[in-house]
């Protein structure tokens, strides 16, 4: 029977949870049974007293064996009664994490014995800075003094216990420490193999992480502070890599967000996860402990096997390493003769204006010619890639691993249109890549998805003649679009030429009537034009009359519309503006080119204003009404906008006769 080793492996891992999660049950919780007279605390065997509450801070004693220091410490006195109902030995216990320094003085025949726990006396025979045994009468108040290092006076958390309760307590904990350890070192060694193994960083945040955990571990033993000399405090050592496991963790979160493989399912989870972390993370922050407890510890040990599980299962950039790449060079040279069903589809085509009418022809001609074989397009305007399918199983798949495909195209295919790049992937599905067009302004590509069927009814010749066909198609249709914009443009301003307009125009004036909006129409005449042609010639007056169009021109919305109507004249359309609404516009015109300072002489306009009314309902009567208000701003004075009959709005002041 074959047995696969990832299966048992993982079965171990939750076996040694279920280990954790019992011996985390079974640690006894710490009681607090406070008595309140006189600060006294009195141990009882069935379960440890927390003497922080029992603490007094005094001033440091100058008498008696108490040998005092200079500065830099906290003095606490304690009152202990050792119950006489209970045969055992009694242990004061201190953290874990050793203080920098931590004395004990013990009353002895009506005098004081110094122990000294604090690393900075830590000798060879004494070298346990966390217990102390205490040789004290059972059923009497004993007065201890204790002095600690300033830095961690807060965190003087001095327990009393049972020599027996403790003894089961400490087995406990190391086989629950054993554990964690143990599991954090496997996922480490682990981890560090599948980076080599696979030759990528991509396992390094949470090979840092793990290296982060068990680190925390091993200082939260303190056997570490106790065989190095520490300038620093212990406490401060253990905060600070507790912070750091913290912060790689974030760091894995993310890197699995941007480069994992994400369903919605996993994605909740991921979320859920960074969420509970920031949580943890805030929460250790906000409490001012330099010492994670037990829970939080056990908490971040469960956040790293989970980690190290969704970085195995999720296998970012998996589609990366699971992608088959091969080019297939073409030949040039080799004469191409078309189907006939491809022929009469090339004879078919026409121009097409709409860039949707001309993909929607392509997807056609795919589907006829390659047994209706899914396809994809993949432009690239302004740097940023786009997809187009008729297929939206075929697109969703692309798109997944869009930044493979758009790399290995570029990579692959340059110049050689007769050049195919195969991929397949590591579900067995097959996609042939073209390139169809390649300049400075538009990359597009084909990818073609053929199934099993496609696979044996197409052959790569007939891929290709429907490439070269859509590439004779795109070539056509921007050639004719091409010849088709200098035609319906003024050569001198770049501005819509007079047959064009008029044609667009009305177009826009029947749209304007059954919608019922409003419409107006400016006719504007550059005042004593000749005067420059005749002064500073010809040169001179195109330029000018290049740069009054322009300034005109930035003035305009997208949708208005203006030409050159001949010689120094210019007509503009307004769909959708009011009667104000132009002259508002006809006076900025007006304006900007009255400021106009390049020019060799000064420059002024003369502006017509006409709108849509019910009795003004056509372009030539609206070009009618604006050249007539155009000469009576000449007749007024020139340099001034003059409105039409037709401008009924009230806000308008009428011309005088």
């Amino acid at each position: 029977m074959e047995v696969n080793p990832l299966r048992h492996f993982w079965l171990a891992v939750t076996e040694r949870l279920g280990i954790l999660f019992f011996c985390l049950c079974s640690l006894s919780v710490t009681g607090n049974n406070k008595t309140t007279d006189n600060l006294v605390a009195t141990g009882t065997i069935d379960q440890p007293l927390a003497l922080a509450p029992y603490l007094e801070p005094i001033e440091p004693p100058v008498a008696a064996n108490a040998q005092t220091d200079a500065g830099g410490s906290s003095w606490f006195q304690l009152k202990l009664v050792l119950s006489p109902d209970f045969s055992t030995d009694w242990l004061l216990v201190f953290r874990r994490i050793p203080h920098k320094t931590l004395d004990v003085y013990i009353p002895a025949d009506q005098q004081y014995q110094l122990h000294s726990l604090g690393i900075n006396r830590l000798t060879p025979v004494n070298n346990d800075a966390r217990t102390l045994k205490l040789p004290l009468n059972s059923g009497q108040e004993h007065q201890l003094l204790i002095k600690v290092h300033a830095d961690s006076a807060g965190q003087l958390a001095p327990e009393l216990w049972p020599e027996a309760l403790y003894t089961l307590s400490e087995y406990r904990y190391h086989a629950l420490s054993a554990s964690l350890q143990t599991i954090m070192l496997t996922l480490l060694a682990i981890t560090l193999a599948a980076g080599m193994v696979r030759r990528t960083l991509r396992y390094l945040p949470l090979s840092v992480h793990l290296a982060m955990m068990n680190l925390l571990l091993v200082a939260l033993n303190g056997h570490i502070f106790r065989v190095m000399p520490w300038s620093i405090s212990p406490g401060q050592v253990v905060s600070t890599i507790t912070t750091l496991s913290m912060l790689t963790a974030l760091a894995c979160y993310l890197r699995l967000f941007r480069h994992a493989r994400l369903t919605p399912k996993s994605t909740i989870i991921l979320s859920g996860a960074t969420l509970v972390s920031c949580g943890l993370m805030l929460g250790f922050i906000a409490t001012s402990h330099t010492t994670p407890s037990l829970p939080l510890v056990l908490l971040l040990s469960l956040q790293a096997i989970s980690l190290a599980i969704l970085n195995f299962l999720l296998q970012p950039q998996q589609q990366q390493d699971a992608l088959t790449i091969n080019l297939i060079k073409g030949n040039q040279t080799r004469r191409r003769v078309f189907s006939q069903q491809l022929r009469e589809n090339l004879n078919a085509a026409g121009y097409f204006r709409d860039e949707k009418e001309l993909v929607g022809h392509i997807f056609a001609t795919i589907d006829s010619t390659l047994h209706e074989t899914p396809a994809v397009l993949l432009s690239q305007e302004s740097g940023e890639w786009y997809l187009n399918s008729s297929s939206a199983k075929a697109e969703k798949l692309v798109a997944q691993g869009l930044d493979h495909f758009v790399a290995a195209l570029t990579q692959q295919l340059s110049q050689n249109n007769d050049d195919q790049v195969h991929f397949q992937d590591k579900s067995g599905n097959s996609y042939w890549g073209f390139l169809l067009n390649n300049d400075s302004a538009h990359t597009l590509y084909l990818l073609l998805l053929p199934g099993k069927y496609q696979q044996e009814a197409i052959t790569r010749q007939q891929a290709l003649d429907v490439c070269s066909h859509i590439r004779m198609l795109l070539q056509s249709n921007r050639q004719t679009r091409y010849w088709q914009l200098q035609a319906s443009l003024d050569s001198l301003t770049g501005l819509l030429n007079r047959s064009t307009f008029f044609r667009e125009a009305e177009r826009q004036i029947d749209a304007c009537i059954q919608q019922h909006t409003p419409c107006c129409l400016l006719f504007i005449d550059i005042d004593d034009f000749k005067h420059i042609n005749d002064h500073f010639g010809h040169p001179a007056g195109d330029r000018v009359l290049n740069e009054i169009a322009q300034r005109i021109k930035s003035h305009l919305r997208q949708q208005d519309l203006i030409a050159r109507y001949g010689g120094e004249e210019f007509i503009i359309l307004l769909p959708g503006a009011s009667p104000w609404q132009g002259a508002q516009v006809a006076e900025r015109i007006r304006g900007t080119v009255e400021r106009y300072e390049i020019s060799p002489a000064p420059v002024t306009l003369s502006l017509g204003l006409a709108a849509l009314t019910p009795e003004v309902t056509s372009l030539t009567q609206l070009i009618r009404e604006a050249d007539n208000a155009m000469y009576a701003a000449k007749k007024y004075g020139k340099n001034r906008v003059e409105y039409a009959p037709s401008c009924s709005d009230l806000r308008l002041g009428w011309p005088g006769p």
